[in-house]
């Protein structure tokens, strides 16, 4: 590699990036949490009122077909209305526990991140 060449990333692993360091948040915030046993109200409260609504909107809506306020409450919205779907498809499955709610949230979260970025990497190869 050249001295004083400019390393950019691409839009791909800016993504990719962006996802693994957001993941590898909120699980050190999680064990820090932990530690001071405050990790439900505070971990519930995100994962189910923001989230997971706001990663379903990741992976539905360009970044630039809505504005931030639209995406804020949208995401609030989508997630009580993702929250009990969740609930039915456990309960008729494996059954509700705190844990498996917040596994399958976690899972949810996930996938729609994924979906997300794969449009968005399919996007940029068309234009």
């Amino acid at each position: 590699m050249e001295k004083g060449r400019n390393m950019h990333l691409n839009i791909k692993d800016r993504y990719f990036c962006f996802n693994f360091i957001t993941i590898l948040v909120a699980f050190v915030l999680y064990a820090i949490f932990y530690c001071l046993d405050i990790r439900a109200p505070v971990f519930g409260m995100l994962f189910s009122v923001f989230l997971v609504g706001y990663a379903f909107l990741f992976a539905v809506f360009k970044s630039d077909e809505i504005g931030v306020l639209e995406r804020f409450t949208l995401s609030i919205g989508f997630s009580f209305t993702l929250l009990p779907i969740s609930g039915v498809i456990l309960a008729y499955t494996i059954g509700l526990d705190r844990w498996t709610i917040f596994f399958i949230q976690e899972v949810e979260v996930a996938a729609f991140l994924t979906v997300g970025t794969m449009r968005k990497h399919s996007n940029d190869v068309v234009h």
